[in-house]
């Protein structure tokens, strides 16, 4: 745990940069009937009825096998998933986007890029966050 914690204090160095990764599964459901939308005095209707299409698992981080060589991974310990940023990141992605019935992978491959330009719409160099 302090040797994530102790990476995670040091300066942005673009020789050296941090990359946090984690995937998530997730289950592919289709709603069967369209949804009665919202009237004046009315909320939206929705039947709970469901379509199961599999499962789908979403990464957060992409690595090249030339990166890999050259890669030291520290791994976060049982029980200490809020030091694992990746994690915080799916999870924060999750509420906002997909926490919520997808009933394909092209919906999520739709839905998860506006997600993550919204949230990091701003690069800084100062961070060395660039997306």
């Amino acid at each position: 745990m302090y040797r994530i914690l102790k990476l995670y204090t040091k300066p942005y160095d673009k020789r050296f940069p941090v990359v946090c990764f984690d995937e998530k599964s997730k289950q592919l459901l289709a709603h069967i009937r369209k949804s009665i939308p919202m009237k004046p005095g009315s909320v939206e209707k929705y039947n709970y009825e469901y379509i199961r299409n599999g499962t789908c698992n979403i990464f957060t981080a992409e690595i090249v096998d030339k990166i890999l060589k050259k890669t030291t991974f520290i791994y976060t310990p049982k029980h200490a998933s809020w030091l694992n940023m990746a994690e915080i990141e799916i999870n924060m992605m999750s509420r906002e986007c997909i926490g919520r019935n997808i009933g394909s992978q092209n919906e999520i491959l739709h839905v998860i890029p506006l997600a993550v330009n919204l949230r990091f719409c701003v690069a800084s160099s100062d961070t060395g966050i660039f997306i």
